[in-house]
């Protein structure tokens, strides 16, 4: 009990840090978009994604770093954690160095707008600090040391802000890719002054070569999802301009929003699931870890769906007019954002118990799947709003078969199915209220009288969820135990 309690007090402690970095987000999020314009905004987005994709070119190493320093300490082994911590960082720190190179290189050979190979430079160095501050973070949450991860994470969101505010005026997208670079510097110095940890630039061949192997299926594990996730933008790139790309971001960013709180259950909990799952190789011993969180998240997520659904066209109508083509994209991918939402967490569970090797060709299929459903869609003439259905489809296709797979495992087979209902009623609970709110007609009137009425039905909604948090409470305890450290934070005030 006491683990479960270091888990839901962590949680606590790092959503609410992490939202004041996602509120920082949004801020950064509206002047990028007010002040870059769709076409600059979806280059921004471009590059973000050759950044994100940069992170798994270090091989392995990430995932050996945090997942073997978990799994030691389960098993009590703390002597051997410098040479892990070793081991994988200098390998990738030369790697990152020899990819940033290369990129910067590059750019003077290809044939791209000058915009275009000015951002790759500036990407070419981000490789570099993004690779040191990424080892930072995992060392500190192999030390579940999330109040400070969540802390160092707020103030590099706070610094990356500031610097955009002072350089996006003079020079647009390069402002902002060299706010990125002093954002991770300063917010670097500040953990580490806080932290130190020792960092070595020698290495073992042959043990790197030992973690690489080892990290190796839950690196290429990552990879896949990074392409799942971001397969949509990819046939965006493709088949459309800029500017549909930078209306496709908009509707992302609101994803994002919606999954932000499952993503920070989903970090706080592996490190716990590794060690435990380290220390006897018991799936029952993690089961808890894998369907008590299912659950929060089905059945407290549709409170942000609903709000999504029912402020997002009087948001976007009258504070992101620009934005309104990607209005049916925002309300598609928001549906999907329930069922990635809870993929999290089985993909958790399944790095956690060391399977993530045994559905690696599964993962590719679904993957092939968004594709071929976006193709389908795109040359058909659906248009972005085609590309956030097949994604929103692929996710429903994925998660249902994640859940199967770590079910099987964990009830009998005539229980299976009912644990699933448990998991997926509230979805469909929200689409019938959804359907009965929407039958009272929504008029574009004014910016007033719009947010009077949307406000009136989100009201509405969530007196009509009442019963899914009853149901919650009774499952879970979750509201009295809230309700329980609540009480026990004031006392120590």
């Amino acid at each position: 009990m006491a683990e479960e309690n270091e888990i839901f007090e962590n949680t606590i402690v790092f959503t609410i840090l992490k939202y004041l970095s996602y509120f920082l987000m949004i801020i950064t999020g509206f002047i990028l978009t007010k002040f870059l314009g769709p076409a600059a905004f979806g280059l921004y987005s471009a590059m973000m994604l050759v950044l994100r994709y940069s992170r798994y070119s270090f091989m392995g190493f990430f995932s050996a770093c945090f997942k073997k320093i978990s799994i030691l300490k389960g098993k009590q082994q703390l002597s051997k954690l410098q040479e892990i911590r070793d081991n994988t960082f200098a390998p990738s720190l030369y790697i990152s160095l020899i990819l940033g190179l290369l990129l910067f290189m590059s750019s003077f050979m290809l044939r791209y707008d000058t915009d275009v190979l000015i951002a790759l430079r500036w990407v070419s160095i981000l490789i570099v600090l993004q690779q040191i501050f990424s080892f930072y973070t995992i060392y500190l949450r192999t030390d579940k040391l999330f109040s400070l991860y969540g802390l160092v994470d707020l103030i590099f969101k706070l610094l990356r802000l500031v610097f955009i505010f002072i350089l996006i005026w003079k020079f647009k997208l390069n402002g902002v890719l060299m706010a990125l670079c002093l954002a991770y510097v300063f917010s670097l110095l500040f953990g580490i002054y806080r932290k130190n940890y020792l960092y070595h630039l020698t290495f073992s061949f042959k043990k790197a070569k030992n973690l690489f192997l080892f990290g190796l299926p839950n690196t290429l594990f990552g990879t896949m999802g990074t392409v799942f996730t971001s397969a949509d933008k990819i046939m965006i790139i493709a088949f459309f301009s800029r500017t549909y790309l930078g209306f496709y971001s908009f509707a992302v960013l609101v994803l994002e929003t919606i999954t932000f709180i499952p993503a920070n259950i989903a970090i706080v909990i592996l490190p716990s699931q590794l060690e435990r799952f380290g220390a006897n190789k018991s799936k029952d011993n993690i089961k808890n870890m894998l369907v008590f969180p299912m659950t929060i998240i089905s059945y407290l997520l549709p409170i942000i769906l609903g709000g999504a659904f029912i402020f997002s066209e009087p948001v976007v109508t009258y504070i992101f007019p620009e934005y309104l083509p990607a209005l049916d994209s925002l309300y598609f991918l928001s549906l999907g954002a329930f069922f990635l939402s809870n993929i999290f967490i089985l993909e958790n569970y399944i790095v956690s118990i060391n399977k993530e090797k045994n559905i690696l060709f599964s993962k590719l299929f679904f993957i092939l799947i968004g594709v071929i459903l976006n193709y389908f869609l795109i040359v058909n003439g659906y248009g972005i709003k085609g590309v956030a259905i097949a994604t929103s489809f692929t996710y429903m296709l994925y998660f249902s078969f994640l859940i199967i797979y770590s079910f099987l495992a964990l009830f009998q087979k005539q229980k299976i199915f009912r644990e699933i209902g448990v998991i997926v009623f509230p979805f469909f609970y929200m689409l019938i209220v959804l359907k009965v709110i929407s039958l009272y007609a929504h008029i574009n009137i004014n910016l007033t009288t719009d947010f009077t009425i949307a406000t009136f039905k989100y009201a509405i909604f969530l007196v009509l969820n009442i019963p899914l948090w009853l149901y919650l409470q009774k499952k879970t305890s979750l509201f009295a135990f809230a309700y329980t450290y609540i009480r026990k934070m004031l006392r120590l005030t």
